[in-house]
């Protein structure tokens, strides 16, 4: 009698796990056929040791956005202060000459004080060859430090509805039945 109940509990609890992400399904096959490619996003994540990131946030942004409104914060992996380089995640990101220093929490106030492992968000612009100009920089928050994780924003690059991932900046993000939708998808 036992084992019935824990088997009669245990496929209670699939149905109602399978009836709850079914739902999620239906969002992101409205995501994804929606969604072009030259559109503006912002996503949140977590980045994975092959260098793609698992999509926790992703919201579509509607309205007038310029060509330098890119934003992306994350660790930085590497460093080359000769060629005023670093890399977060996998994206290379070039030191503009010019770039202000704008940092909250004050660790940041020249390119001496940018160090590997540090926790930084940028803004500039996505280059052709596919490098981060930065044009600001500071450190994060100290919850996204903690939770290592990384928000981006930017154009669209690819749209895979098989492999449900999104390509901007170079990088893949992977839509899992756990990632939110934060924006509504116009028709």
């Amino acid at each position: 009698m036992k084992k019935y109940s824990v088997s009669l509990i245990l496929v209670s609890l699939l149905l109602l796990v399978s009836a709850a992400s079914a739902q999620k399904p239906d969002m992101a096959q409205k995501l994804f056929k929606k969604l072009k490619v030259g559109e503006w996003i912002k996503v949140e994540g977590i980045p994975q040791k092959n260098f793609t990131v698992l999509l926790r946030e992703i919201e579509l942004i509607y309205g007038e956005v310029e060509d330098d409104d890119w934003e992306i914060s994350g660790r930085i992996s590497t460093l080359d202060p000769k060629k005023k380089m670093m890399y977060v995640l996998n994206l290379p990101v070039k030191i503009d000459d010019n770039i202000e220093y704008d940092d909250d929490y004050e660790i940041i106030k020249s390119f001496s004080d940018i160090k590997p492992g540090l926790f930084v968000e940028l803004e500039g612009t996505y280059l052709k060859d596919g490098t981060f100009l930065g044009t600001e920089i500071g450190t994060a928050d100290e919850k996204a430090q903690r939770l290592n994780k990384i928000e981006w924003t930017g154009k669209v690059q690819e749209v895979d509805p098989t492999t449900r991932t999104i390509t901007m900046l170079g990088h893949n993000f992977v839509f899992t039945p756990s990632t939110k939708i934060k924006s509504l998808i116009q028709d």
